[in-house]
C-alpha cells in the first residue's frame, strides 16, 4: 500500500512539473542588454520584443545592464538560474572579446543559442559639418597631425575598438580610440563634436546620415549596401577592411528542452514576420537568422576568429 501511494505521489509530482513547463511562460522574461538604451544592441533587442511576446504569450522586459564593454551583462546571464526567464542580447564579436586578457566568468559554452536575428558592417562616420569627406582625408589628417584624430565607440577590446584597430594597420595612421558607454554615448560625442568621428554599425551610421546629423565615410564590408548606395566601402578605398557585429538571443546553458524549443520556435517566427521585417528595414537594420545549431557554430567560429587575431595583435 505504501510502494503504491509513494509511486502515485512520484507520478503526480512528475506530472506537474510536466504541466508547469508546458505552461511556459508563467512570468515575465527578461532580456538583458549589456549597453545603455538606444544604441544598436539595445535596438536590436526592443524591435524584437514585441514580436516575441505575441509569439510566446507572455511579456518581455528589456533591461539595460551596461558596463565593461557588455561583460556585465555576458555573466549575469551566464550565471542566472536556466528556467528561460532569463535571457541575454549577444553582440558578436565584441562579446567574445572581452574573453582575451582578462579574467571572464563567463564563455562559449556558458549558453544555449537560441536565434541570430541581425548581421550588420561597422562604419566609420564624422558631423555632417566635417572637412573629411572620405576616409583618405582622414588617414591623411592623422598623418600630417600625430594624436589629432580620435575616434570614439563602445568600450576598449568591443567590435567597434576592434574595427578601429583593424582600419589603423590597414592605413598605417595613429589615430587615437575613446572608449564609450555604449553606442548611444558615441553619437552624442560625435553629435556635440568633441570626438573626429565614431565607430558603429551601419544600421546607426546610415539612418544619422539620412537625417542629415552625419557623414558615413565608408563601409567595412564587401560591397556596397542597397539602402546606402553612395557610400563606398573601405576596400573601394583602398583600405581591406571588412568587419562586422551580429547579435542574437541566447540563455544560460542548461535550458530545458520544451523551454528551448518554444523560444526557438518564437524567434524563427519573429524573423518571418513581415512587420518586423518592416520594422527592421525602417530602422536600416539588416537581419540575418540562424537557428541554434548553426547559431553555436557560428559563435564558436567567432571565437576562434579572435583568437587568431589576439595571438598577432593583442588589442589590450
Amino acid at each position: 500500500m505504501l510502494k503504491r501511494t509513494l509511486m502515485a505521489l512520484v507520478a503526480t509530482m512528475a506530472l506537474g512539473v510536466g504541466t508547469a513547463w508546458a505552461d511556459y511562460p508563467e512570468r515575465p522574461i527578461t532580456i538583458i542588454v549589456g549597453f545603455p538604451p538606444g544604441g544598436n544592441v539595445d535596438i536590436a533587442a526592443r524591435q524584437a520584443q514585441p514580436f516575441m511576446e505575441k509569439y510566446l504569450g507572455g511579456s518581455i522586459a528589456v533591461v539595460n545592464k551596461p558596463g565593461a564593454g557588455g561583460a556585465i551583462a555576458y555573466t549575469e546571464a551566464a550565471n542566472a538560474k536556466p528556467d528561460g526567464y532569463t535571457l541575454v542580447m549577444l553582440s558578436f564579436p565584441g562579446n567574445w572579446t572581452q574573453l582575451f586578457g582578462g579574467n571572464p566568468r563567463y564563455g562559449v559554452d556558458s549558453y544555449d543559442y537560441i536565434g541570430l536575428l541581425t548581421d550588420e558592417p561597422f562604419s566609420i562616420f564624422v558631423h555632417a559639418e566635417s572637412p573629411f569627406k572620405s576616409l583618405k582625408d582622414m588617414v591623411d589628417a592623422a598623418k600630417a597631425d600625430p594624436g589629432s584624430i580620435t575616434l570614439a565607440g563602445a568600450g576598449s577590446g568591443s567590435s567597434p575598438h576592434l574595427g578601429a584597430l583593424l582600419f589603423q594597420k590597414a592605413s598605417d595612421a595613429p589615430i587615437t580610440w575613446v572608449p564609450m558607454q555604449g553606442s548611444a554615448n558615441m553619437q552624442t560625442a560625435v553629435l556635440g563634436k568633441h570626438v573626429t568621428g565614431g565607430v558603429t554599425t551601419v544600421s546607426v551610421s546610415v539612418k544619422m546620415q539620412s537625417e542629415g546629423q552625419a557623414r558615413v565615410l565608408g563601409l567595412m564590408a564587401g560591397e556596397r549596401w542597397e539602402e546606402a548606395p553612395d557610400t563606398p566601402t573601405f576596400n573601394e578605398q583602398g583600405f581591406p577592411v571588412e568587419w562586422s557585429a551580429s547579435r542574437g538571443l541566447a540563455g544560460p546553458a542548461g535550458l530545458p528542452d520544451d523551454v528551448k524549443a518554444k523560444l526557438v520556435d518564437a524567434v524563427k517566427k519573429t524573423f518571418d514576420d513581415p512587420e518586423f521585417k518592416a520594422l527592421a528595414k525602417r530602422d536600416k537594420q539588416i537581419i540575418r537568422y540562424l537557428g541554434p545549431d548553426a547559431f553555436r557554430t557560428y559563435a564558436e567560429n567567432q571565437y576562434k576568429m579572435l583568437e587568431a587575431i589576439w595571438a598577432t595583435d593583442p588589442w589590450r
